[in-house]
């Protein structure tokens, strides 16, 4: 739409909807006739209070069309101000800062009101809490949130609260531990308690794989209004209607000064970025170089491993906790404002929020092949700006694969956008229209296998026009949500894919129009890729370094007797383990009600991939019925261990449950027997000659009653109320 400004410094006050200005009036000169006039400059805007002798140029724009206010934007006195200079606290909206470094999470820090200040990062928020140690005390003025970390022993929650020296408490929350931490607060957190959700920009592009992230709007949106805002230094658009109806702060800088980038297009990212490292090793020997490369096995493991020896000492990896195990020698937990190694790689945990003090040559890697490591021109900036060196960066790097395929200028993101929205509705209003008509018609439903509210999440992961599959929707509070984070990154994936990196020049010339000295570099164009033999050495060292993990997780878990503090141990250790580790512990979790311990874990290995587990999971469900439970009285009645039986019986018997006591429909005989042998029974096959001369029948051998062979007995059994076909998973 198209947008106008109005200029606000015509009346004493604006109120409109959720936006708020005051300002006062000040004398001023005019250098031609030397008369003085009074004017007016803001000194309140959403809430926060201007500094004294501050002149603010503030301004209103409306939507063309409706004349709806869209957003307040000011600017900034002095080009490389702080807002700690401009404003005693952050106003209340969604904050443009439009640069990295101006000070915002530093201003509410030292705001004179009580707040929440949330951040993506363990690293992010220990290194807030670092800073605000108290002079000449053991104390900290704001108080860690998060899993731990380097070692850090908080104070007792009350202990800190009931601090009179610390007037104004300041919280500092990894954005996964904010839901379950306002709990620990209670219901009056919402009116006491300023939120502020920091880099909202960064939610987008991680929560595919950190689903918690929007658990933190949940949370945002219970505060009032005037109690929260979300800020950016690169701010998108949002699919999210209720972000989209915060009111807009818009900070006005004069542009930064050009980035000099050389730009490496070319088919294998992992021997570019090797080659271009040796080539600055080669030439400035003791110079620093950084590379922002969001993968670990699939980008920063074969670009080390490409490395030599002597390179590979000099390196570190800055990378979530649950990458740690498979960089071990290189991992560096106690992250600061200075480079501990010569060459540091970096995952997106660390795109935002870090301040390096020093200068060093930065490598931005994107795989158009990978587009979870894609990056945009506001992503390229934000992890240019984490150089705070007065000096700024020593060169900039972009090396990135492209699709080699014409840009598609015809997309409609718009109409993607409701597509993708439409579908995950549907989902929605599937799960609903299931509840209901189970309600009206019971009977009608026994022919269909119903779902968890998991399950709709599972299986609503989709891709759009070659984006990475992500699931549309979510579970909050017990129903299913749209996930609106995940179909920002849709979006963003396809745009990028489509656009920046459709050729070889895209990127290049976007970076060019933004006004950066950009030089073009062919001469990563066509490499060989790197040998295979890297490959298989980087897959066994994650084979390795799994198992090691597992082991040690069982080795602590099988300490623990007690059903209850077993999985609460099992979650808090699923927090920080490696995917493959994340995985066997929601399996264990999952099962551990029904198979003992010590029986379940060798069934875990045993039964690795999803097909397999999926079987399993089957198989435990069945053998977990109770005695009364009719499937459990049909096989108890129907076979003996020990005997024999022709394979159409047992077809016969399981049909009788699949399609009878089930109600799943009839299965073929391959089908049956398949089921047999997977969920039911334990049996071997014999050959038996009935008559002299005849060919033999196929013949089974009960070994046992479960397809598990299982000898022990279910921890908890599963009732004869209770509908299997919920459970069952086809």
């Amino acid at each position: 739409m198209d947008f106008f400004e109005e200029n606000i410094f015509g009346s004493s006050m604006f109120s409109e909807e959720k936006y708020e200005i005051l300002y006062d009036s000040y004398p001023y000169v005019d250098s031609n006739t030397d008369e003085v006039y009074l004017d007016r400059t803001p000194s309140y805007v959403n809430g926060a209070h201007v500094c004294q002798n501050v002149l603010l140029e503030c301004s209103i724009k409306r939507d063309h069309i409706s004349n709806a206010v869209k957003s307040v934007s000011f600017k900034m006195p002095v080009d490389n101000a702080k807002l700690s200079s401009v404003f005693h606290m952050l106003p209340w909206g969604l904050i443009k800062k439009n640069r990295t470094g101006v000070g915002a999470t530093t201003l509410e820090m030292k705001s004179r009101r009580n707040s929440i200040i949330v951040v993506p990062t363990r690293a992010l928020a220990y290194d807030k809490f670092i800073k605000s140690h108290i002079p000449n005390t053991v104390k900290h003025a704001s108080y860690y949130v998060g899993s731990p970390i380097n070692g850090h022993q908080p104070r007792e929650l009350e202990d800190y609260l009931s601090d009179d020296e610390i007037k104004y408490k300041k919280f500092i929350v990894v954005s996964d531990s904010l839901p379950n931490f306002l709990k620990r607060l209670g219901e009056e957190c919402f009116s006491k308690y300023f939120i502020m959700v920091d880099e909202i920009d960064s939610y987008q592009y991680d929560n595919w794989y950190r689903p918690n992230m929007e658990k933190v709007i949940d949370c945002y949106f219970k505060f009032p209004y005037t109690n929260r805002c979300l800020v950016s230094a690169t701010v998108g658009s949002f699919s999210n209607p209720m972000i989209n109806s915060e009111p807009i702060i818009d900070i006005v800088f004069n542009s930064e000064a050009p980035r000099n980038i050389t730009f490496y297009p070319t088919n294998n990212v992992i021997t570019a970025t090797s080659n271009i490292i040796q080539s600055i090793k080669d030439a400035f020997p003791t110079d620093k170089i950084v590379i922002a490369l969001n993968s670990v096995l699939h980008g920063i493991l074969p670009v080390i491993k490409s490395l030599s020896t002597e390179i590979q000492s000099q390196c570190g990896v800055w990378c979530g906790i649950k990458s740690k195990k498979h960089v071990e020698e290189y991992y560096i937990e106690d992250v600061n404002d200075t480079l501990d190694k010569n060459i540091i790689f970096m995952t997106c945990s660390y795109f935002v929020g870090i301040d390096i003090s020093e200068r060093f040559h930065l490598i931005s890697v994107a795989d158009v092949f990978h587009p979870y490591s894609l990056l945009s021109p506001d992503k390229l900036q934000q992890i240019a700006g984490r150089c705070r060196h007065e000096g700024g960066l020593i060169s900039e790097q972009i090396i990135y694969s492209f699709r080699d395929s014409p840009n598609n200028n015809s997309i409609d993101y718009e109409a993607i956008r409701n597509k993708i929205i439409e579908d995950g509705e549907t989902l929605i209003s599937l799960n609903q229209n299931i509840a209901n008509t189970k309600l009206l018609f019971p009977n009608l439903l026994r022919a269909f296998n119903c779902f968890s509210l998991d399950d709709f999440v599972l299986y609503s992961k989709k891709s759009y026009l070659s984006s990475s599959k992500a699931p549309l929707i979510r579970v909050t509070d017990n129903t299913l949500a749209l996930s609106y984070f995940n179909i920002d990154n849709i979006l963003i994936q396809i745009k990028l894919a489509n656009e920046l990196y459709s050729d070889e020049r895209g990127l290049f010339h976007q970076l060019c129009i933004d006004g950066n000295n950009c030089h073009l570099d062919l001469s990563q164009k066509i490499l060989s890729p790197i040998p295979e033999e890297i490959i298989s050495e980087i897959n066994s060292e994650v084979f390795h370094n799994v198992m090691v993990e597992r082991d040690a997780i069982i080795s602590e878990l099988q300490q623990y007797h007690d059903l209850g503090q077993l999985k609460s141990v099992a979650m808090a250790r699923r927090n920080s383990a490696t995917n493959a580790n994340g995985v066997f512990l929601d399996r264990l979790i999952e099962l551990v009600n029904y198979v003992p311990f010590q029986d379940l874990i060798p069934l875990l290995q045993e039964y690795d991939n999803p097909v397999q587990y999926k079987q399993l999971y089957n198989a435990v469900v069945f053998w977990a019925l109770s005695p009364n439970h009719p499937i459990r009285i049909t096989i108890d009645s129907k076979f003996e261990v020990g005997k024999s039986y022709p394979n159409n019986y047992i077809i016969e018997v399981v049909n009788s449950i699949w399609q009878g006591i089930l109600g799943l429909g009839l299965l073929t005989d391959k089908q049956a027997m398949s089921f047999a042998k997977r969920y039911f029974l334990s049996m071997r096959r014999k050959s038996v000659r009935k008559e002299r001369n005849a060919s033999p029948t196929k013949e089974y051998v009960i070994e046992s009653l479960n397809a598990l062979n299982l000898s022990s007995e279910p921890i908890t059994q599963i009732s004869s109320e209770d509908n299997i076909q919920m459970r069952v998973r086809l």
